[in-house]
């Protein structure tokens, strides 16, 4: 009896499995244009002069920014979540009197893209919830790899964003 069964499921299925394998091969592209095999084409803005990370955005902003601010994060991460609607308050505040610019940089998700990695592989970024602060010149400022509260975050970026402007 069972071996009947199983013999009309695979009668069954024959027709399927070539509507199966378009499936599969369609989800898979899908999956690839979304996540690393393709750039995003523009930055989403989240606040002021704070933006998802694309490489054309930072190469644009970075070197006229006072200051510019890498965060590295990820989706899943739950303190990069709990940090997030502080660094939206605190551009939305000296974004753009500052002069300074930001990124959340995509760091272990699928959304990942490839320059993004490149990015945090050339600062040896190891863990979400890492914030690099970077100088108007590119160097580093200060770094914190782990949760950094409101207010030294805000006092940093102002810090460094004086540091520039003196430097210019």
């Amino acid at each position: 009896m069972l071996k009947q069964i199983l013999s009309k499921i695979r009668d069954l299925s024959k027709p399927l499995l070539p509507i199966a394998v378009v499936i599969v091969v369609v989800a898979g592209i899908f999956a690839w244009s979304n996540g690393k095999g393709v750039e995003n084409v523009q930055a989403v803005q989240l606040s002021d002069n704070y933006y998802t990370f694309t490489e054309t955005k930072y190469n644009e902003l970075s070197g006229k920014s006072g200051a510019t601010m890498l965060n590295f994060y990820a989706d899943w991460c739950a303190s990069c979540n709990a940090m997030e609607p502080d660094i939206i308050d605190i551009f939305s505040e000296i974004g753009i009197s500052r002069n300074v610019s930001g990124f959340r940089v995509n760091f272990g998700d699928n959304a990942e893209t490839q320059s993004g990695k490149e990015l945090a592989d050339s600062f040896g970024i190891k863990t979400q919830s890492s914030v690099i602060i970077l100088t108007s010149e590119g160097k580093v400022f200060k770094e914190f790899f782990s949760i950094v509260d409101r207010e030294t975050l805000r006092n940093t970026l102002i810090s460094a964003s004086l540091v520039s402007a003196q430097a210019n």
